[in-house]
């Protein structure tokens, strides 16, 4: 890589942040130039998607980082890089001591690849992604040895997870753990999802669900588990009525962020969510579903005073659609999504008659294109 030495012989003595993103074939001379740069101050360092090459056999890819002095790092992004064992060893030999950030999402976890990483020193780690990797019980079990006392965020999305190792990850000790993401993994059941509450998490605050095949019908159990809970996530699975009955018992009043987006939502289930109880609600994510003009209307009546982001992505709304948007009551809403909805120029005539008094973002990408976008741009709230 010939822009490394180009790049580490600048005078940039004050350099905090150094995105790397997508180079092909990084090698070890490379990254050992890199190594080398006198960045003392830095404190980010992506290699996203940069093939990085094992240089010689049995030697470890990022060896060469060893040899870094950036004693103030806090974030490492090293996703899609399919880094071997060898290289997962590294990662926990290397002394970065003030590191909160840990991304490592497309990089195959093998459980003798996380005993390296759970035995790394890094007591102040806040946020670890291991998503888009294969994880069996096995690797499950040994995640959950890891001690980060600050672990506030864990992304396993599309891990493959399997139904048994559930009663592993409820193992994990990380009293400060607000946010788990647990999307796509097909094979967690909903009464794995129950035994969830038995851990011990009293800062837990979302949970993420979307594209699985966990029923709301847990809603109780974690509504009892954690009253503190502001962020549900399901989607991209059809939900019944009786589902959604049990979404609107749920009266949590620190609800912040509910998504529903591609649950195949009927007029009776968006009746429903009409009437749910959720004073504090900020987000709510009906995208890809397909609500009627009037089944727009009967949503109206909620109490989404409190409401600052609405997503009706997809959703096939038309300009009786935009009508009822525009009456509704949106005293704080700040961003609206209506993109891929096929909106012509008389439904976003609608739509501007609403009085959208905090609206900072308008999303209408992928709608009907023509001369009258050019218009729509001057728009003074935008």
């Amino acid at each position: 890589m010939e822009d490394i030495p180009l790049l580490v012989s600048q005078q940039w003595s004050h350099m905090k942040a150094i995105h790397l993103t997508g180079l092909y074939n990084l090698d070890a001379k490379s990254l050992t130039e890199l190594a080398m740069a006198d960045w003392p101050l830095l404190q980010s360092l992506s290699l996203r998607d940069s093939e990085i090459r094992q240089h010689a056999k049995r030697s470890a890819a990022l060896s060469p980082l060893l040899l870094a002095k950036w004693p103030l790092l806090e974030a490492i992004d090293f996703t899609g890089n399919a880094l071997q064992l060898a290289s997962w060893k590294v990662l926990a030999e290397a002394h970065w001591p003030r590191l909160r950030r840990l991304l490592l999402s497309g990089n195959e976890a093998a459980a003798a690849k996380l005993r390296y990483l759970v035995a790394g020193n890094w007591h102040l780690l806040e946020e670890l992604d291991l998503s888009n990797t294969c994880m069996n019980a096995q690797c499950v079990q040994t995640l959950s040895e890891g001690r980060w006392p600050r672990l506030k965020t864990l992304k396993l999305q599309c891990c493959t997870i399997p139904s048994d190792a559930m009663a592993y990850l409820v193992l994990g000790g990380w009293p400060c753990l607000e946010s788990l993401n647990l999307s796509q993994n097909w094979d967690i059941t909903t009464q794995d999802l129950k035994g969830l509450t038995r851990a011990r998490w009293p800062l837990f605050k979302n949970l993420d669900l979307k594209s699985t095949e966990v029923d709301l019908s847990v809603l109780p159990c974690w509504a009892d588990a954690w009253p503190q809970l502001h962020g549900v996530h399901f989607g991209s699975h059809p939900v019944s009525i009786k589902s959604i009955d049990v979404v609107v018992m749920c009266e949590w009043l620190h609800l912040k962020e509910l998504c529903l987006s591609s649950s195949c939502l009927n007029a009776p289930a968006v009746q429903l969510l009409s009437l749910g109880n959720w004073p504090n609600l900020e987000s709510l994510d009906l995208g890809e579903n397909a609500p009627s003009a009037s089944d727009i209307e009967v949503l109206l009546k909620g109490n989404w005073h409190k409401l600052q982001a609405l997503d009706l992505c997809k959703t096939y709304l038309d300009a009786a659609a935009m009508v009822q948007l525009a009456n509704g009551s949106w005293p704080l809403l700040r961003r609206l999504i209506l993109a891929q909805n096929s909106l012509d120029v008389k439904a976003l005539q609608h739509l501007m008659k609403g009085a959208w008094f905090e609206l900072e973002t308008l999303d209408l990408s992928n709608n009907m294109t023509g001369d009258w976008m050019g218009y729509w741009l001057d728009w003074s709230m935008l």
